[in-house]
Parts: structure tokens; C-alpha cells; sequence
């Protein structure tokens, strides 16, 4: 670690999650918020309460990541990763080299890109079976490879921060998903489809938050062009990606929701970006403004870079 490097604590929480296929998500638990040298890690979370959600502390993007609970506790890669049982420690309260990791992107279905979390030695942590497990060897360490064991996602909560890129998946009433907020093309778009809500190419479904100095976020397409909320969001306005600079219309503002680890996206008018029932021969869900916060969806912010 670079003593010269001055390491801070990113806005909000972070889950992490493995997602086992479409109808499992779990996410990773710090026994007793840490604390341990032995049953230190769960992966059969499926709701993140407090042991889900960790902080994470970085130098800038090329400094590794460490992650700690809000007990002030850090994960450790024993003896620097390479391990089969009792892989990770949750005991350590400062950071040494054995409790830093570096987040490799990878390449994968959804929202990508996926992550594996790297050791000090090289090795990449494992989700055992995917994740689903609370006792034995749930996380091992001394994977040479990243393959689909080794894909973890980062869901985050509460203050996004600014310059970070996520992929918003939109939460329907009943707890399952509505789609995923998508920039066709990657942006430069001003027809009625330039705003959807589906799955899609990952730098169609990457949009870099920038904090503006009163507040709000823009929304910065892969292109390098913004969102636009048409009449400032009113309802059936629609919106356009072909923007070049933030103006009023270009703002929104991130109501996090710490409960469900969701988002509200509201408006320079103060309506909410929401997916609505789509008609023939528009998609099943489409994106358009509800000026009811009760009626609004709720989005998760998955990591796809946590710096622009």
C-alpha cells in the first residue's frame, strides 16, 4: 500500500451480491457485523439488512479497495488470499496488506460489467456454489481464474456519489424487476426511443452520475451526451439523450431509500422517472413521469465503474 496515497471512505454503502440465476440474488454477510476468525462470511442473504452492507475505502482508481463494516471491522484475505477454509476474516481493525482487494471488471450477462474481487496474492475470492450458503467453506480464496464463481456485483445504497457509472434496474411492485434503464445507442437519441427500460449492451446501460453544485445529478450517457427530461418531466414528454451540456432539464435528484437500498429519480418538475405500462407496439414497460412519489418505481444502482 502507498503511504502516500490518502484513502477515504466512498459515499454510502455497498452490497455485495452473486446472482445464482434469475430467480436467486444473494448477498454477502458479515457475521455480526465482523468481529470473527471463524464463520466469518454468509452468502445466503437474500434482503440486505445491516451485516449486508459494508463501506468501501479507496486511494483513487488505481488503489485497491478495502471493505469494512460499520462496526469498523475489515475484511481480511488470510494470509493474502490462496486459501480454502476460513478464507476470510472479518477480525482486523485497520488495514495491513491482507485487507486490500482490487475489483476486476468482467465481462457477463445483465448489467455489466460483473466484478472479481482480488486478493493481495493474485487469487480471486469464490462464492461457493454461487452463493446460498451459511456454515462451512461459503468463500474460498485461492481461485487462479475468474470464472462464473467469481462474479460479484455491487449494489449501492444510499449517497451515490459523484463520477460513478451505474446501471438502474427498476423495481416493480411486487419485488421483481421491470427492466433495466437503457440509453439506446449509448445516447445522441431524441426519438421515442431513446429511453427504454430493457436489458441491453452494457454501455447502453451505463449512465455516469455528475453532482451539480445545487444538488442534483446529470445523467451521462456512454456517448458523453445527457438525459434530457422533455418539459422538465412532465408526464408523456418523453426524454432525449442528444444533450451536450447540463441545463435545468438535465437535472434530477437521488432520493435514496436506506430501507430497500432503492433510489427515487425525481425531476427538475418534480415528477418521478418511473416505468409505466407500455401499449402495442411498445415494450411491456416504458419510461415516462408519475407526479405521485407513492405510484414511483423504485431503482437499485448496480456498479459499473466506481470512477468515470
Amino acid at each position: 500500500m502507498d503511504a502516500k496515497v490518502t484513502r477515504v471512505a466512498l459515499p454510502g454503502h455497498y452490497a455485495i451480491s452473486m446472482t445464482k440465476d434469475a430467480f436467486h440474488t444473494y448477498y454477502i454477510t458479515a457475521v455480526a457485523e465482523g468481529g470473527r476468525t471463524t464463520d466469518a462470511i454468509h452468502t445466503d442473504a437474500t434482503v440486505v439488512k445491516a451485516w449486508e452492507k459494508f463501506r468501501l475505502i479507496n486511494g483513487g482508481p488505481t488503489d485497491p479497495f478495502s471493505i469494512i463494516t460499520d462496526t469498523g471491522h475489515f475484511l481480511t484475505a488470510v494470509n493474502g488470499g490462496g486459501a480454502h477454509a476460513n478464507a476470510i476474516t472479518t477480525a482486523a481493525t485497520s488495514v495491513g496488506d491482507w485487507e486490500l482487494f482490487n475489483f476486476r471488471p468482467q465481462s457477463g450477462a445483465g448489467y455489466t460489467p460483473h466484478f472479481a474481487i482480488q486478493t493481495p496474492r493474485g487469487n480471486y475470492l469464490t462464492a461457493v456454489g454461487h452463493g446460498g450458503h451459511n456454515s462451512g467453506d461459503t468463500i474460498h480464496s485461492d481461485a487462479t481464474v475468474a470464472s462464473d464463481w467469481e462474479m460479484f456485483d455491487f449494489l449501492k445504497i444510499g449517497d451515490p456519489g459523484t463520477n460513478a457509472t451505474y446501471s438502474f434496474q427498476g423495481m416493480l411492485g411486487s419485488g421483481g424487476s421491470g427492466g433495466f434503464l437503457n440509453a439506446t445507442d449509448g445516447g445522441r437519441r431524441n426519438d421515442r426511443a431513446a429511453l427504454t427500460a430493457q436489458l441491453g449492451p452494457g454501455y447502453a446501460l451505463a449512465f455516469t452520475l455528475i453532482r451539480q453544485n445545487d444538488g442534483t445529478y446529470a445523467f451521462k450517457t456512454s456517448s458523453g451526451y445527457y438525459v434530457t427530461a422533455n418539459a422538465g418531466g412532465l408526464a408523456s414528454a418523453g426524454y432525449r439523450t442528444d444533450t451536450p451540456q447540463v441545463n435545468n432539464w438535465e437535472k434530477f435528484t437521488i432520493i435514496p431509500n436506506e430501507t430497500d437500498c432503492t433510489s427515487h429519480i425525481r425531476t427538475y418538475s418534480g415528477t418521478y422517472l418511473s416505468l409505466v405500462s407500455g401499449h402495442a407496439p411498445d415494450p411491456p414497460w416504458i419510461i415516462d413521469n408519475v407526479a405521485d412519489v407513492t405510484q414511483a418505481t423504485h431503482w437499485k444502482l448496480w456498479v459499473m465503474a466506481f470512477f468515470a
